[in-house]
């Protein structure tokens, strides 16, 4: 037997102010801050397109932007002001999966709020 064994140590939490037995604390204390849990980082996949740009053509008041693969320089689609939509939009030539899909849309975001701010700045 150890004296451990016959020594009750009664003690208050300093949070909730129960009464706990040990010299662990209690772990179920209702004051104690929940442990945020761990987020594991997430690797960005390495981009395959590039954006191109090219200044307004002609007759046009806003930018294109072509869409290339990066290692064989391929177009594979333009981005341009649509303005039934009043916003930047892809028009492809060709198939996307995910990733550059979602980049695709980034950049275009980008750029539509970038030209609504440039359009709402005073002269």
């Amino acid at each position: 037997m150890c004296w451990r064994d016959e020594v009750k140590l009664v003690r208050e939490c300093s949070t909730c102010r129960q009464t706990y037995y040990g010299d662990l604390g209690h772990r179920n204390c209702p004051g104690r801050k929940p442990e945020a849990p761990k987020v594991q980082p997430v690797k960005e996949p390495e981009s395959y397109i590039r954006f191109v740009h090219a200044p307004p053509a002609k007759g046009r008041k806003t930018s294109t932007w072509a869409v290339e693969e990066k290692n064989g320089g391929a177009k594979i689609g333009e981005i341009r002001w649509f303005g039934r939509w009043r916003k930047y939009a892809f028009f492809p030539d060709g198939i996307f999966e995910e990733d550059c899909l979602r980049e695709i849309a980034s950049f275009i975001e980008a750029r539509t709020k970038e030209h609504r701010e440039i359009a709402k700045a005073p002269f």
